[in-house]
């Protein structure tokens, strides 16, 4: 049930979830617990009745692996592939591969074209975000063909690119180490401080992975919960203006930004988007490109 009600959350604001799982290569499978279901399966399940896409976060880093790292790495390597196989196997369609860094390991150390061939053999359709293949805090420095989909901003805003898919990573919770897990000590960001992350990032040409970390018990905290429904909410009216959406073609004018889409007869339809701080301004800028309409 608690799977269904993320998923219903979620839904509300158009997420993508995210998520222990059965496996065949580790002694660790949640399948030898007291509790023993597969809760990727039940996650994924939920998600996919939902209408949401689906995506994995995995770290490539193991540091309770005998092998990790060691003269024996060849034999992680294996167990690592045979997961990630596992993973894309499983449990139907699958659309995104969220890997975390390797750590300050060497990328010689980690067969990364092997993995991308075997990721996009299992799922065509599969993106896969830069850092399977980046050291720690080194993104989007690894060679072209295997440098991932997208880049991944951490904590931070993306400025505006439209050459590189890219998305912003950051967390509802704002508390030393980044809060990704949850942290009730952590301050609560504000429903306008998140929208204006969405916005910022959608007329910056990129997208927004809103972390929110459930509590030791699975559920979710009700105060992070209810900043995703307010988002959700104020989406409603606007997500036509968010969703399906480029940035552009206005670039950071003094009244705000604004995005577009292509309509199926060619034309475009531009969405201003006004920063209420600055309504000292009057909206100015060149005449919108032949064929669009504000």
């Amino acid at each position: 049930m608690q799977h269904a009600l993320y998923a219903q959350g979620n839904r509300r604001a158009d997420a993508v979830v995210q998520g222990c799982f059965f496996t065949d290569y580790d002694n660790y499978s949640i399948e030898y617990t007291s509790y023993g279901k597969d809760i990727v399966k039940q996650f994924v399940d939920a998600a996919h009745e939902a209408g949401l896409k689906v995506g994995f976060y995995y770290s490539p880093r193991d540091w309770y692996n005998p092998n990790y790292l060691t003269e024996d790495h060849h034999r992680y390597l294996e167990y690592y592939f045979e997961e990630i196989q596992e993973l894309l196997t499983n449990y139907g369609d699958i659309d995104i591969m969220w890997f975390d860094s390797i750590g300050r390991s060497s990328l010689n150390e980690w067969d990364a074209r092997t993995l991308l061939r075997r990721m996009k053999q299992l799922q065509p359709d599969l993106i896969v975000n830069n850092r399977y293949t980046s050291v720690l805090a080194g993104y989007e420095q690894s060679p072209y063909d295997i440098n991932g989909d997208f880049a991944t901003p951490e904590h931070r805003l993306g400025g505006f690119d439209s050459e590189r898919p890219w998305e912003s990573c950051m967390t509802v919770t704002e508390a030393p180490g980044g809060g990704w897990s949850y942290r009730p000590d952590g301050r609560i960001k504000t429903v306008e401080e998140s929208v204006k992350y969405l916005i910022n990032n959608v007329v910056n040409d990129g997208n927004l992975l809103y972390n929110i970390g459930p509590m030791a018990n699975g559920k979710l905290n009700e105060d992070h919960a209810q900043v995703f429904r307010e988002v959700g909410e104020w989406l409603e009216p606007y997500g036509e203006a968010v969703y399906n959406t480029r940035g552009g073609p206005y670039i950071s004018p003094k009244w705000g930004e604004s995005t577009y889409k292509t309509n199926d007869d060619g034309t475009q339809t531009i969405y201003l988007h006004v920063t209420p701080l600055l309504n000292d301004y009057t909206v100015e800028g060149d005449n919108p490109p032949a064929g669009s309409r504000l």
